[in-house]
């Protein structure tokens, strides 16, 4: 539904001759094509002593699967003002998903290691803001856009969802009740041991180096950074025009995420799959653990030590990010309408893209 206030009787700001509220209600159902609710095997060749054609249970039925439901309320405003040298638009949603589909973990003595479920619900807000304007109308003509959203999503409800430190160290949906869907996490830091240049973390609020145990803490005792993907992005492009040229450039921008770096593994680099630079930072001596983070090459690699090396908090950064993502020259060319030509216009142009 929208509404026109422009064009109602009772409308008198000349400075705004164009201003229309938008509103909608959306609901939908969602399925998964790649989980069933219904049992299914799975073929895997042949068994190795008969012979004859094997198979194993792939999924196990859930009478009670049902489609994924998503609610979305949205609010817009278009408007246009100062005799049209300044529009846009606004919009604001809320966002509401339940029942959705997931593999859950089931108990390996029933024969499966996963079952799917109605497993969690969501919640996410956000708006986005667009505006257009001409600078200058004369023989230069100057325009400018400019773009801002913003989109959040909150997990609001889980069933059985892992809470071990090791689940929300990837990338990926990490889900915890009350967080945003896609949080990054780490495991605490500190700092390398003064004598052997070992990586250190936290366990029961006490330094320790038992690596395994602080894979399996709760989260709530390690670190918690925020989203993985940007909460803000948008933006800013200028284009000049004189004649038949126009010069454009865009801006991009990219805020209030993180990201981890990727650092050295020593079990990686004796294979030779990981030949960070990092390797000139590393500890070799006491006093070093004051000037660097990188720990002490050890052999042969601990693959423990390394994982909690690379998924600590020192290795998280923020990436906020603002680039000059791109700039294209043009040149547009129209014949009169006396010359003859197979077109009635032709662009040339020169574009240059990821730039900085």
């Amino acid at each position: 539904a929208s509404w026109d206030f422009s064009k109602e009787p009772f409308y008198s700001i000349s400075w705004m001759p164009s201003l229309r509220l938008r509103a909608s209600y959306g609901y939908m159902g969602n399925v998964n094509n790649l989980l069933s609710g219904l049992p299914t095997i799975l073929y895997s060749g042949t068994a190795t002593f008969t012979n004859l054609p094997q198979a194993q249970i792939q999924n196990a039925p859930n009478p009670n699967l049902k489609w994924e439901q998503v609610r979305t309320i949205n609010f817009g405003l278009d408007f246009s003002m100062l005799n049209s040298r300044l529009s846009g638009s606004l919009e604001l949603f809320n966002k509401k998903s339940t029942d959705l589909i997931s593999q859950l973990p089931f108990a390996p003595t029933s024969g499966l290691t996963a079952y799917t479920v109605n497993a969690a619900s969501m919640k996410g807000k956000g708006f986005e803001l667009q505006l257009h304007s001409k600078n200058t109308t004369g023989a230069i003509k100057w325009e400018t856009n400019f773009g801002l959203s913003y989109a959040k999503m909150i997990v609001t409800k889980l069933y059985n969802g892992g809470y071990k430190a090791s689940d929300f160290i990837a990338y990926n949906i990490n889900p915890a009740v009350g967080k945003v869907a896609f949080g990054l996490s780490s495991y605490r830091w500190a700092g390398l041991d003064p004598v052997t240049g070992d990586p250190q973390g936290y366990l029961n609020k006490q330094v320790s180096k038992d690596y395994a145990a602080i894979f399996n803490d709760s989260i709530q005792n390690q670190v918690f950074h925020g989203s993985a993907i940007p909460l803000y992005s948008g933006y800013i492009g200028n284009a000049v025009t004189w004649k038949n040229f126009t010069l454009s450039a865009n801006i991009t921008y990219r805020l209030a995420y993180y990201f981890r770096k990727p650092t050295i593994t020593y079990y990686e680099l004796f294979g030779l799959t990981n030949l960070s630079a990092d390797y000139e930072q590393r500890w070799q001596k006491p006093g070093d653990e004051r000037t660097t983070n990188v720990p002490s090459m050890v052999y042969p690699g601990n693959s423990n030590r390394d994982v909690f090396y690379a998924g600590s908090e020192i290795n998280v950064l923020r990436a906020d990010n603002i680039r000059l993502q791109d700039i294209r020259l043009q040149y547009n060319w129209a014949p009169s309408r006396t010359t003859k030509m197979p077109f009635n216009s032709i662009q040339l142009f020169a574009y240059v893209n990821n730039l900085n």
